[in-house]
């Protein structure tokens, strides 16, 4: 997958979210997005999802420049997949209608029921179709999240924190998941705080901070010898126990 980016930048009121940010980067499967929080790896990564305008600047992915207006990119949303740190589940629905919903309404699949039936035994959940959120465990609407991007057969999956309101039995779960995906050869961008994940399971790390993409490199080699002083001193914090 080819992923470029130039000048990006995005405000929120007087908040620089994304100051110039840009990168180019190819990887085979997985890209993880991270740096310090409130450096701008989510709105980053809600552009690169067609969910975010940039106040400036381009996006190309896979060779094709994103047009920022809602029409191209309700096309180019109908190709990816997206889950959130927070689920967004329906919660009124159960976790089989969760998943249908979108298969039979927005893309209109004609095997929607065997493509709803077919994630959910992928990911266990067969015997929870019946529930609803609620009757759910954080790990269990996680995978019903990414059950629902993944009916769809997207060319890509972004991800956002999706760990990151699991305590850690439920992540260790998810993150099974995650890493099923990426044995599938399913390209996945997700933005993530488990940097043990990123740096056993991506192909390649953005560090982003301040707004910027201060560095894009193999994830092997940013662990081992990262290039500015702001990724080393994150580093130096985040894997000090």
């Amino acid at each position: 997958m080819n992923l470029r980016c130039d000048g990006l930048t995005k405000t929120f009121g007087r908040h620089h979210a994304l100051k110039g940010a840009s990168l180019s980067v190819e990887f085979a499967h997985t890209l993880a997005l991270i740096g310090p929080s409130g450096g701008g790896k989510s709105t980053l990564l809600r552009v690169l999802a067609g969910l975010e305008f940039p106040d400036a600047g381009t996006v190309e992915v896979n060779g094709r420049r994103l047009v920022f207006e809602e029409n191209a990119l309700a096309a180019y949303r109908k190709k990816i997949g997206v889950v959130f740190q927070s689920f967004n589940l329906f919660p009124h629905l159960s976790a089989w209608d969760n998943i249908l919903l979108p298969l039979e309404k927005v893309h209109q699949f004609p095997d929607a029921r065997q493509r709803a039936a077919a994630v959910l035994e992928r990911f266990g959940l067969a015997a929870h179709a019946a529930k609803k959120p609620a009757e759910l465990s954080g790990g269990q609407r996680q995978r019903v999240a990414i059950a629902r991007a993944l009916a769809i057969a997207p060319e890509f999956i972004l991800m956002d924190e999706p760990t990151s309101a699991l305590d850690p039995e439920m992540t260790a779960e998810v993150l099974d998941v995650i890493a099923e995906l990426r044995a599938s050869a399913q390209p996945l961008i997700l933005v993530t705080h488990e940097m043990g994940f990123a740096r056993e399971s991506a192909d390649a790390v953005a560090f982003v901070a301040g707004g910027a993409v201060l560095e894009c490199t193999p994830a092997r080699e940013f662990f081992q010898q990262p290039r500015s002083e702001t990724a080393r001193r994150f580093l130096q914090r985040i894997l000090k126990y």
